[in-house]
C-alpha cells in the first residue's frame, strides 16, 4: 500500500494521520488493500459485531491519590537532571543578583568595600528584593512548563482509561513540588540575605 509507519510511532496513531491528510480516492484504496488481504488468524471476522469491554470502574480517590503521589515523588528522586537544573539554575540566578546587588541592603558600608555609597538607598534594595522574588518565581515555575508538554499524553491515555481522575493527578503534583518550590525558596533567600545584606 505503499504506507510505511516510521520507526518508534504508534502504528494507529499513523492510521489516524493518514487518514486525516490523505484524499478519499487514497483511503478507498486503503480499505480495499486491506480486505483484499483476508482476516488474520485470530482477529475478528470482519463486519461481525465486536462488542467493546465495559469501563473498568476507577479505585476511589484516595487509592488513586497515594499511587499517583508515589509515582511523583519516583519521578522526581529519578530524574536527576532535572532536579539538578532546578537547584543549579536558582543558586546561579541568585548568586548573580547577589553580585549585582551586593550589600545594597547593609546600612554599615565600610571603606574598601566593593560598593560605596552615601547611606541606605531604599529604592536599590526594593529593586533588589523584586529582582530576587520575580527570579524565584520563574524558577519554580520553569520546571512544571518544560515537563508539562512530556506528561500530557500520558495524563490523556491513562485518563481516558479511566485510571484517574484529573483531581487526584493535579494534588499528587501539587503536593510533591510545594516542598520543592520550599526548598527553592529557601536557597533563594538564604544567598540573598547573606549576599544583599
Amino acid at each position: 500500500l505503499d504506507m510505511i509507519c516510521p520507526e518508534d510511532y504508534n502504528p494507529a496513531d499513523f492510521v489516524l494521520f493518514c487518514i486525516q491528510t490523505h484524499d478519499d480516492e487514497r483511503i478507498r484504496m486503503v480499505v480495499e488493500g486491506w480486505s483484499s488481504k483476508g482476516v488474520r488468524k485470530g482477529s475478528a471476522q470482519v463486519g461481525a459485531e465486536v462488542a467493546l469491554p465495559a469501563i473498568p470502574k476507577r479505585k476511589g480517590f484516595c487509592t488513586e491519590l497515594a499511587a499517583l503521589s508515589v509515582r511523583e515523588v519516583k519521578n522526581a528522586l529519578r530524574d536527576k537532571g532535572t532536579l539538578g537544573a532546578r537547584f543549579g539554575s536558582t543558586f546561579f540566578l541568585t548568586l548573580i543578583y547577589g553580585l549585582v546587588f551586593f550589600q545594597i541592603g547593609n546600612e554599615d558600608m565600610e571603606k574598601g568595600a566593593l560598593v560605596t555609597r552615601d547611606g541606605y538607598d531604599g529604592q536599590s534594595h526594593a529593586g533588589a528584593l523584586t529582582m530576587v522574588g520575580i527570579s524565584g518565581m520563574f524558577g519554580a515555575a520553569q520546571p512544571l512548563l518544560l515537563t508539562f508538554a512530556s506528561e500530557r499524553p500520558v495524563f490523556i491515555r491513562e485518563h481516558a482509561s479511566n485510571m484517574y481522575g484529573p483531581i487526584p493527578y493535579f494534588i499528587s503534583k501539587t503536593a510533591v513540588e510545594l516542598p520543592m518550590v520550599g526548598m527553592q525558596t529557601l536557597l533563594t533567600w538564604v544567598l540573598a540575605y547573606f549576599l544583599m545584606g
